[in-house]
């Protein structure tokens, strides 16, 4: 062995010697830096060759996914110039999206599959799609098996369904995958999908924010053991519902605007879900601001039918309702079963805008809740506060004085100084039970 090494060594010195004495200046060293750092980075155009001068360059984002080099710490950039590329773009390395200069539009070229599917496993390190238009496919971006740093600045675009009998199940789909960190799903258009952003099974967010999400069935829908951390100052227009909490989903909703739900603007309805919900504006939900029960509603009967128990043997949600304004819908808060607490929210001018003979109050209570009312001011509604939809429809006919059949209550009600006051029909129906002393202020 020595003296094949002996031999390797001599060889080349005296290669080297040669090429000094030829003067060639030609080095034996390995490629300079420059050219390993630029390999770490791709570029994409789908018209110009050159990629306005950078390099590599590919025509299709697939192809520089595949080709990048992702061993850096950060692992690989994709950096897409502006164009309409239609792919359906697989990323299972650690590989970052990033448009630049402009439109860079990314529709689905099969549109029964994700337009952009990461699948890159929970320990990779984590990438970031930036600043892409995303049309089309069964979903914009499903994000499973996966660790992501940053979704932000996209807009994402589902099939109109009314016009087509293509449909986009969600804009952002996460399941069994990780966004964490201080920059989460930050600033995108959702519009025209099933689901804005739908949180599954494993699912752990940090932060939801600054977002825009319109024209979708939910805007955001935590299913299974999901967990949003933070959905913050995000903006909701005419979603059927706009945030809807299943299964085990744990959710901290604080500082959004919701307005023009076709049905609720938020919803928990299951055993063992969690939501905070602190700040937030909600304004001409379709049947209510917030609605908490063990299961989900018809439109038409919100406390199942007539006055049954819809939960029997269930508890329901854990919940804090804090500091909201909710306004202009069919009802304010619905609490069907729950525990948990409702503090210092304004609730007003609900019930005028329904068409149903059934207006609406401010506040509808089932019989099996566990809950704390304190300190909200319930004004300006058609019926302020009522107990079980007997007590909502005496409201209404002017009987509340006279109402003698009634579920029984069974949950516990506590609280105090609630300003209730300047509802049309009736402040509390009925008047005295289960209302404990010193509920009205």
């Amino acid at each position: 062995m020595m003296q094949r090494q002996r031999f390797v060594s001599s060889a080349a010195l005296g290669v080297l010697m040669l090429f000094v004495v030829l003067g060639l200046g030609i080095g034996l060293s390995t490629p300079k830096a420059p050219a390993t750092q630029s390999a770490t980075k791709a570029w994409v155009d789908d018209d110009d060759p050159t990629c306005g001068g950078n390099s590599p360059c590919f025509q299709t984002v697939q192809a520089a996914v595949e080709a990048v080099d992702d061993s850096g710490l950060e692992g690989g950039f994709v950096y897409i110039r502006p164009g309409r590329y239609r792919e359906n773009v697989v990323i299972k390395r650690t590989v970052s999206l990033i448009g630049v200069g402009g439109s860079v539009r990314l529709e689905a070229a099969d549109p029964t599959k994700p337009t952009i599917l990461v699948s890159n496993g929970l320990q990779s390190r984590p990438i970031k799609i930036i600043g892409l238009e995303i049309f089309g496919g069964k979903i914009g971006i499903d994000v499973v098996d996966a660790r992501i740093g940053v979704i932000a600045s996209n807009r994402i675009q589902g099939y109109n369904s009314f016009n087509s009998l293509l449909r986009t199940e969600a804009g952002i789909w996460i399941e069994r995958a990780v966004i964490v960190g201080s920059f989460g799903i930050v600033g995108n258009e959702i519009s025209n999908v099933t689901a804005g952003i739908f949180l599954g099974q494993g699912a752990v967010v940090d932060r939801i924010s600054d977002n825009i999400i319109q024209r979708t069935g939910w805007g955001i829908a935590l299913q299974d053991d999901a967990r949003a951390l933070s959905i913050s100052a995000n903006t909701f227009n005419h979603n059927d519902s706009h945030i809807i909490v299943t299964g085990q989903g744990r959710a901290y909703i604080v500082n959004n605007q919701m307005l023009l739900a076709e049905n609720r603007g938020i919803t928990g309805t299951a055993e063992g879900a969690f939501l905070y919900i602190d700040n937030n504006l909600l304004a001409d939900s379709g049947m209510a601001g917030i609605y908490l029960s063990c299961q989900s509603p018809s439109f038409s009967t919100p406390l199942g039918v007539g006055d049954e128990d819809p939960c029997p043997g269930q508890q329901g949600p854990e919940f804090y309702i804090i500091r909201n304004k909710i306004e202009g819908g069919r009802y304010g808060i619905i609490v069907v079963t729950g525990q948990g607490r409702i503090l210092h929210n304004w609730i007003s001018n609900n019930g005028f805008a329904s068409s149903s003979v059934l207006k609406g109050t401010g506040l509808l209570l089932g019989q099996k809740m566990q809950v704390e009312i304190s300190h909200n001011w319930i004004v300006n509604n058609i019926v302020g506060a009522a107990y079980s939809i007997s007590g909502a429809y005496a409201a209404e006919s002017g009987s509340c004085q006279f109402l003698v059949e009634r579920p029984p209550f069974e949950g516990k009600l506590t609280g105090s100084n609630n300003e209730i006051r300047d509802n049309e029909f009736a402040d509390l129906c009925p008047p005295d039970y289960p209302w404990p002393p010193g509920f009205r202020k």
